[in-house]
């Protein structure tokens, strides 16, 4: 059980990468579309007051930008946050074996931080590092089952 614990919260950590890469190069993080308009003089109507027709002077142009150009590199290590949990979590995961109550409360205080950093920042970017966060804690869940520290050889029957 506890080889199987190492192996969720390493797929949790290369979830947690994937998340950081991805936010970290997305272009289309803030996105819009730019018009401008150009005033043109109806003089040749019959009225007396002055009117103006807008038109559009060009066509739309749409933009993208990544979260660094939007934010600067100060988001970096707020990205970085829950791969570095995560990495904890792959550490807790091999203490385990030598210093189970470390290695399981590692795990846990780690799982605990990514679950509620992807909780509070679920309208933004929590929502990316979700999957990580789910298997943080069937990691948690998994090496709380693993028992005693013989536990990963194989059942005699």
């Amino acid at each position: 059980m506890r080889r199987l614990a190492l192996a969720i919260s390493l797929f949790a950590h290369v979830c947690a990468w994937a998340a950081f890469l991805f936010l970290l190069l997305w272009q289309a993080a803030s996105s819009g579309e730019s018009v401008t308009a150009v005033a043109v003089n109806s003089g040749d109507l019959p009225s007396s007051a002055p009117l103006t027709r807008v038109e559009l002077g060009a066509p739309p142009e749409t933009f993208s930008s990544s979260l660094i150009s939007v934010n600067g590199i100060r988001i970096i290590p707020i990205l970085a946050v829950p791969v570095a949990l995560t990495a904890t979590a792959v550490m807790a995961s091999i203490l385990l074996r030598g210093k189970p109550r470390l290695g399981l409360s590692l795990l846990w205080t780690s799982t605990i931080s990514t679950v509620l950093f992807s909780l509070l920042g679920l309208l933004s970017i929590g929502l990316f590092y979700f999957p990580a966060a789910l298997a943080m804690i069937l990691a948690a869940v998994v090496g709380s089952l693993g028992g005693s520290q013989g536990s990963d050889a194989p059942a005699e029957t």
